[in-house]
Parts: structure tokens; C-alpha cells; sequence
């Protein structure tokens, strides 16, 4: 998985050097996807940070993205603003995502916690029918 994320950052890389040096007018017709670039650049460095069990890098690697994003020179064509707005948008998205992913794991992983807690406590009074009550909400927490 590593591999296809760090595939699309060599791309990524390549479509700058190439626009850097490309001559001409036609240059438009590459720049005008520099923000769909940028913005696949920044969520394949977020996922590479998600996969490292990282969160917060990865919402910082998209707020990057979306800096970097902002900071575009224009470029004189509809499909420029087109890609700069759903990117922006996208990135928004994915950070909006990947928070509510944290809270969630966060959240439920307390609660099993506190739930475990309780398991242990009702066991140590035996209070077996508590106890298989809390195994069961336990269980009903699996994906």
C-alpha cells in the first residue's frame, strides 16, 4: 500500500520538474491541474502518516496541501479555479474525515476500555450474570 502512495508522490514530483521547464503556451494545459496534483500529493503523504498510525502528521499534511493550494499563481483557464475549488473542498473533506476517524477510535476504544473495567469488577464479585451482560456489549463493540 506504501508503495502505490509513495508511486503517486514520484508522480507528483515529476509533474513539478516537468512544468518548471515545459516551453510555451501549452504550459496552461499542464498547470491548469497543478491543484488536482497538489492536492493528490498532500493525501497520499496523509495516508502514508495514517498508515504509521500518525493522525495528526496526516491532518497536517493536508492542511499543507491545502496552503500550498491557496498559494497558486492563476492560471488563466476555467479548469484551473475548477480543480482549485474541489481540491480546496476535498482537502477539507479528508481532514473533516480523518478526525471524526480519531474521535471514533478514540471514543470507542475508552468505551471498551471502561467496559473491560467493569468485567473485571463484576468477575472479582462474581456477579456472573453483570459480567456476561458487559461480554455481550463487548462483543456487540467488534466490526
Amino acid at each position: 500500500m506504501i508503495g502505490l502512495f509513495a508511486t503517486r508522490i514520484i508522480i507528483c514530483v515529476l509533474f513539478v520538474y516537468l512544468v518548471d521547464y515545459y516551453p510555451g503556451k501549452d504550459r496552461y494545459e499542464l498547470l491548469q491541474y497543478h491543484p488536482y496534483i497538489l492536492r493528490m500529493y498532500a493525501i497520499s503523504k496523509a495516508m502514508i502518516r495514517l498508515s504509521e498510525e500518525k493522525p495528526e502528521q496526516a491532518i497536517q499534511e493536508l492542511r499543507e496541501g491545502k496552503k500550498d493550494i491557496e498559494a497558486l499563481n492563476p492560471v488563466p483557464t476555467p479548469i484551473f479555479e475548477f480543480e482549485k475549488i474541489r481540491s480546496l473542498q476535498h482537502l477539507t473533506q479528508v481532514i473533516s474525515q480523518v478526525r471524526e476517524t480519531e474521535e471514533h477510535q478514540m471514543t470507542s476504544g475508552g468505551f471498551r476500555a471502561k467496559l473491560a473495567e467493569e468485567l473485571s469488577a463484576a468477575v472479582d464479585e462474581e456477579d456472573y450474570e453483570r459480567a456476561a451482560r458487559i461480554r455481550d456489549k463487548m462483543k456487540g463493540l467488534d466490526p
